[in-house]
């Protein structure tokens, strides 16, 4: 890459206030040119009716008394195109944080404005292979990158940015485009076009249909075979199934060779019998299986 000019692009993520995605109530974006972070800004958002789970708050830090005269989406997210000046953003999780804006613009009945984006996750996934997760803290954990302030918009957004320079100079190349092709990935787009940033194979992949056949084929847990090992916070294990399984998952009881998945709830010492982890987490680390806590679970639906 010596000698090149490195495309420019813009880092972004979003924070919302409750499971719902039309609740954006922060959102931050780092710009990157020539290899370098060279600007950043943070919003804060005031989502529908100013109203929060306590999870959220809990896991962000932001609650109505913060985001009170704070504005309403589509004044943020105008500012953050602006900012952005039609370069191509990159969120790790990018289902995650374009599904806010999917969500958002359904809500209000605003006609998006064409993006392209790509997801950080997808190709960490394919880059760097046989890590327990693909969260971001460990894809920056893997590629020493520091994460400050995990769930802060902004410090997630710069930890994207180092992750998205760290992946591009391992592949030796300057553009985001050509790294997606490398690695067999889709450059997404959001507007008029609506491409979702997934694997090119990732539907010869999938096997026996889904059980909702009405699912939208391009969601990140579509065709994704799911596990479930201890006791979730936010639902019970057979809701969190209906969900996973309504966005094309496929849940089973036992981790088996074609497990992409195992969800982890918090573990009863008493049924782990002297053991750190239970059966389920030891034959899914054993082989290598991807393991998401709630929370990440919860941005995939």
């Amino acid at each position: 890459m010596s000698g090149e000019r490195m495309e420019p692009w813009v880092a972004v993520d979003f924070e919302t206030a409750s499971s719902d995605r039309a609740s954006a109530c922060a959102v931050a974006a780092v710009a990157v040119a020539d290899g370098a972070v060279v600007d950043e800004r943070r919003w804060l958002i005031r989502p529908p009716g100013n109203k929060y789970d306590a999870f959220n708050t809990f896991i962000h830090g932001i609650d109505g008394s913060i985001t009170r005269d704070a504005s309403e989406f589509s004044t943020v997210w105008s500012e953050v195109l602006d900012f952005a000046g039609g370069r191509t953003l990159v969120a790790h999780n990018a289902g995650f944080d374009m599904g806010v804006v999917r969500a958002e613009h359904v809500r209000t009945g605003a006609t998006p404005a064409e993006i392209n984006y790509v997801c950080s996750l997808v190709m960490a996934r394919r880059q760097w292979t046989g890590l327990p997760s693909y969260s971001l803290p460990w894809v920056c954990d893997h590629v020493d990158v520091v994460l400050a302030d995990h769930h802060d918009p902004l410090a997630d957004a710069r930890a994207c940015a180092e992750v998205m320079l760290k992946l591009l100079a391992t592949l030796g190349t300057t553009t985001l485009s050509e790294a997606a092709e490398r690695l067999t990935v889709f450059v997404g787009s959001y507007g008029p076009h609506d491409v979702r940033c997934t694997i090119k194979d990732h539907k010869s992949r999938l096997g026996r249909l889904p059980e909702n056949p009405d699912a939208d084929p391009d969601h990140p847990l579509y065709g994704m075979h799911l596990v479930f090992t201890g006791t979730l916070q936010q639902w019970r294990r057979e809701d969190a199934a209906r969900l996973a399984v309504q966005c094309g998952a496929i849940c089973a009881n036992s981790v088996t060779r074609s497990t992409d998945y195992l969800v982890c709830g918090i573990s009863d010492p008493r049924v782990l019998r002297g053991h750190t982890m239970s059966t389920k987490l030891r034959k899914a680390t054993a082989q290598g299986v991807e393991l998401l806590t709630e929370l990440e679970f919860t941005q995939l639906l």
